[in-house]
Order: C-alpha cells, then sequence, then structure tokens
C-alpha cells in the first residue's frame, strides 16, 4: 500500500490540512494546543526558512514533517505529525529519510529534535532512525495535569 503515497515539498499549499492534522493529533493533549499554537503553526507552515514535506494518500492528508536549518551545520524538526488512520506504514520513516537526504544535499550533519519522554511511540520511530537522546529538558511539558521530561535527540549525518 505505501507505493500509493505522494510526496509533495510545497507545504505552503497544504496549511488547512496541516491545521487540521495538527488538531487532529494534539486533541489528546489540549493543554499544549491552543488558538495562538495553531496561530504559530499556520505561520510557519508558509515561513520562508521552514522546509518540509506533507504526505498524500487520494489527497488525503496522510502526515507532514517541518523543519528549520538552525545554524550552518544543524537542523531542527519543528514537528512530525502522522493522521491515526495512517501510521505503522512507515510513513514517518519515510519523512525522516526525505529530511535527511535534503539536509545533506545543504551541507547539514546534525538534525535535532524534541519529544515528550511519555511519547513511547515517536521515540521508538526516532530512535530506529538514529537519533540518539542529547540532553532533558526537566518538566517541559504539561500532560494531564502532571510535568513531563522532553527528551532532545540528536542523528549525526555523514556528508
Amino acid at each position: 500500500m505505501i507505493e500509493k503515497y505522494i510526496g509533495e515539498q510545497n507545504i505552503a499549499r497544504y496549511v488547512e490540512k496541516i491545521i487540521e492534522l495538527y488538531i487532529a493529533v494534539y486533541s489528546e493533549s489540549p493543554e499544549r494546543l491552543g488558538k495562538a499554537q495553531i496561530e504559530a503553526m499556520s505561520q510557519l507552515c508558509q515561513a520562508n526558512h521552514i522546509s518540509g514535506e506533507v504526505i498524500l494518500y487520494e489527497q488525503r492528508l496522510a502526515g507532514f514533517i517541518l523543519w528549520a536549518q538552525i545554524q550552518d551545520e544543524c537542523a531542527d524538526i519543528i514537528e512530525l505529525c502522522v493522521h491515526s488512520d495512517f501510521r505503522r506504514q512507515g510513513l514517518a520513516t519515510r519523512m525522516l529519510d526525505t529530511m535527511a537526504k535534503q539536509a545533506i544535499q545543504q551541507n547539514i550533519c546534525q538534525i535535532t529534535l524534541e519529544v515528550s519522554e511519555t511519547n513511547q511511540a515517536a521515540r521508538a520511530v526516532y530512535e530506529h532512525a538514529g537519533f540518539k537522546n542529547f540532553y532533558r529538558r526537566s518538566g517541559y511539558y504539561r500532560e494531564q495535569g502532571r510535568s513531563v521530561d522532553a527528551l532532545l535527540m540528536q542523528r549525526q549525518l555523514i556528508l
């Protein structure tokens, strides 16, 4: 089934669909999702310094990744979301691989990201893609009324 997915890197064309998916994914943790956060996501999708990819399946947004080059040789993943109907089909891995290839073409040798320590599924995907923990931010997130640590992860790329 994966062969039917289409990758598109013009993310600005898909702002509304990205916002809809973002809301659907984070409606489980409404503390993180406010009007300002939704507006910020909309602006990010249209910013010139943001790169990304959307994955479509029969005109439906299956997932997206947004990232920015934050230093000369480092990029940071801002957001990676996969619709619940399309999880466990390799889409997150595919987007991470595409991002890594683009990063190498831009002479980026390190990718970083941040993930909640409680997000086991995302952590497993990132670890499988070669990311390693390098820092912990204690109490960074609020989830279900409690503090949760953020894990900062990085992947070294070979140029």
